[in-house]
């Protein structure tokens, strides 16, 4: 994972607790059926998306669960995430006008718009529950970049028929009469969400997958100590689980607990060069415990 990309807290445990069991494991995982393809992109169809290239529209990538197309199940939770950069992000060499996002409202994250579109085209209401964001505006430049991150519930997919989802971010700045914003309007590339019912029984690694979401959309709703009891159940059944021990120290730290987190990111250290003797160190998790110690030897 690109240091420079990554977003704080969620760098670690949504890229070790999500994004590498949603490669690897068999629950979440990016379709791959032969000939099957995505719907055809709305960006590509409109013309802002010649603004785009032309560098003069802000850029929108959009995820599902860290991916651009999963399979899923009803019941689990789903995270939806949005980063919005510059067309000329990272390119130093020249001179890059700012762009500054605004909405009508207080927020920015209030000009972004989920619009999700079933198999028959037709719009659907998901109940997103936005993580909450206080900045009025957003700067972007060649160096910085926003994000947004949305999620749904386990008790909400439930209820959403099978099936498969497309879903879009829209950004329409057209409205607003601040000085000095960038106006426009641009939507993102589609991400697919294919939903099913859940299997029964869950595999070892599905069930992994399941804790690992419940745990982490109840750690972003604040709620740790639902948060530990996911992990908990988790390593309980499967103590050796790497997303699990990353997410337990991320959490005991959040307590005020840092020995306690130094020592789970240890014991997930030699875990993992254990079961992987030959693969390159867990760069994030020395990451995490170095850090964690030098705070440690500070105070």
């Amino acid at each position: 994972m690109n240091k420079t990309m990554r977003k704080g807290k969620w760098g670690l445990i949504l890229g070790l607790a999500i994004l590498t069991i949603l490669v690897l494991n068999p629950g979440c995982r990016k379709r791959s059926k032969a000939g099957e393809e995505a719907p055809p992109s709305e960006a590509r169809e409109k013309p802002e998306a010649l603004e785009v290239q032309k560098g003069k529209t802000p850029v929108l990538g959009l995820m599902v669960n860290r991916l651009g197309k999963i399979d899923t199940y009803q019941g689990w939770p789903v995270l939806v995430e949005l980063e919005l950069r510059h067309p000329r992000l990272f390119l130093r060499d020249e001179k890059v006008e700012p762009m500054v996002i605004a909405s009508r409202g207080d927020s920015w994250a209030q000009a972004i718009t989920l619009v999700v579109k079933n198999s028959k085209d037709q719009v659907v209401n998901f109940l997103f529950k936005l993580k909450p964001l206080a900045e009025a505006a957003l700067t972007l430049d060649g160096e910085k970049m926003g994000s947004l991150s949305w999620w749904l519930a386990g008790e909400d997919t439930k209820t959403i028929p099978e099936g498969d989802y497309r879903i879009i971010a829209r950004l329409d700045t057209t409205g607003v009469k601040k000085p000095g914003i960038w106006r426009g309007k641009v939507s993102s590339e589609p991400v697919i969400l294919h939903l099913s019912k859940e299997p029964a029984p869950l595999s070892e690694e599905q069930a992994e997958e399941k804790q690992l979401l419940l745990a982490a959309r109840a750690k972003a709703s604040g709620d740790r100590a639902k948060a530990m009891g996911y992990v908990d159940t988790l390593l309980g059944a499967r103590p050796e689980s790497l997303q699990g021990l990353a997410l337990k120290a991320g959490l005991l730290e959040a307590a005020g607990d840092k020995m306690a987190a130094l020592k789970t990111y240890e014991k997930a250290i030699t875990i993992f060069g254990r079961k992987y003797p030959k693969a390159d160190p867990p760069y994030e998790l020395w990451d995490e415990y170095n850090r964690l110690a030098d705070e440690i030897v500070k105070k």
